[in-house]
């Protein structure tokens, strides 16, 4: 049920619609990175309850697979906010005067205006369970070059639960624009990613990996016009348990490792929350067809 670059090209040719042949890794992604990307699914698909997930590496593409138990269409959006999510405002005084009316609508911004203003640890502070425990918490970078990108990196220090020793945690935080989904499959690589990039540290140990994801969303209580940071905090996946179940194996010798147990990683929301930003940053807090934040 894998689909490579060198197949999809074929029937692509074959289709005769004139599409292009220069980007085949990102076919899938371009169908379900955006809202609405079951209504793009092929009928016949959707009434064989048949969906699909991206592959990575090995001139994978794609995979198609059958839908879960429970599931009811194609690409369904699991970790939305809704009326009960907490709405908070932060400041972006400490940002440039410049930077507020500067600002571009790329994930990449959004990701600097997360850091910038301490938004990951204001969800943590505000909403976590870890809360009490914390003692630090340390942007590293922004874009970690892996297979997928990770759009930034935490490493966060708490106490144990049972406080006799310190933990050590690396948060990734995936940042999504205005109208995209949160890819589920995409956040399981980033913990994969998380836990093989640190693997060879022992000072300080990273212990687990704790999955955030950020985007763009319409105020739902505003005029339309506006937009918040939403932020979703994971639970936080243990690297022994990762490494007995998720981690990938190499089949037998001479074969490729079979990443197919990081499609396993549970993803369950420890916390939610949508950040308004004051004053309005540009950008972020307004599309750029919309009215433009005033200094």
């Amino acid at each position: 049920m894998i689909v490579t670059s060198e197949e999809l090209q074929a029937e692509i040719r074959l289709s005769g619609q004139g599409l292009g042949l220069g980007n085949p890794a990102n076919f899938l992604k371009d169908i379900v990175r955006r809202v609405g990307a079951s209504g793009l699914w092929p009928p016949e698909l959707t009434a064989q309850r048949v969906t699909a997930r991206q592959r990575f590496g090995g001139k994978r593409v794609l995979e198609f697979i059958p839908f879960d138990v429970d599931q009811t269409e194609p690409f369904p959006d699991r970790f939305e906010p809704d009326a009960r999510t907490a709405v908070y405002d932060i400041q972006s005084i400490s940002l440039p005067h410049a930077a507020r009316r500067l600002g571009r609508e790329e994930e990449t911004w959004l990701a600097q205006i997360v850091v910038n203003l301490g938004i990951i640890e204001s969800q943590i502070a505000f909403q976590s369970t870890m809360a009490g425990r914390v003692k630090d918490l340390v942007h590293l970078q922004i874009g970690m070059k892996t297979q997928p990108e990770i759009d930034a990196t935490f490493i966060l220090t708490a106490s144990s639960i049972a406080g006799d020793k310190e933990e050590h945690i690396l948060i990734t935080c995936e940042a999504k624009g205005d109208g995209e989904r949160l890819l589920e499959d995409q956040i399981r690589f980033q913990i994969h990613q998380g836990f093989k990039s640190t693997k060879h540290l022992s000072d300080p140990f990273i212990s687990g990996v704790k999955p955030i994801a950020v985007k763009l969303v319409t105020d739902p209580a505003g005029d339309g016009r506006e937009r918040l940071i939403y932020v979703v905090e994971f639970r936080t996946i243990d690297r022994a348990t990762y490494e007995a179940s998720w981690e990938p194996r190499t089949a037998a010798k001479g074969k490729r490792v079979d990443d197919t147990p990081v499609y396993l990683i549970p993803l369950e929301c420890e916390s939610k929350a949508l950040f308004r930003v004051r004053p309005p940053v540009s950008g972020i807090s307004y599309r750029k067809s919309k009215a433009k934040p005033k200094a």
